[in-house]
């Protein structure tokens, strides 16, 4: 419930035309780039990393985020973008 929340009050602080996350449905978690475990990692899309989720009086967010395992050849990311 508590992810859904936050992410509802994200979407309607979304104004000015702007859409919140691109415009996706699907639930998201709070990334900020402290969070980001390891120095040279840049995330894109469809890039698979490993994280740990944690929640707090805000919302609930990934931390301790660090390059995951490549997918195997010929499995599409989720997000339907290309992986690294």
């Amino acid at each position: 419930p508590k992810l859904k929340e936050m992410n509802d009050e994200f979407r309607a602080k979304a104004t000015d035309g702007r859409s919140f996350c691109g415009g996706i449905d699907d639930l998201v978690l709070y990334l900020a780039v402290a969070d980001i475990a390891e120095e040279k990692l840049i995330l894109s899309a469809g890039l698979p990393v490993k994280f740990q989720i944690y929640m707090d009086n805000k919302g609930v967010g990934a931390c301790d985020v660090i390059p995951g395992e490549p997918l195997p050849e010929g499995v599409p990311p989720m997000d339907g973008s290309t992986a690294l």
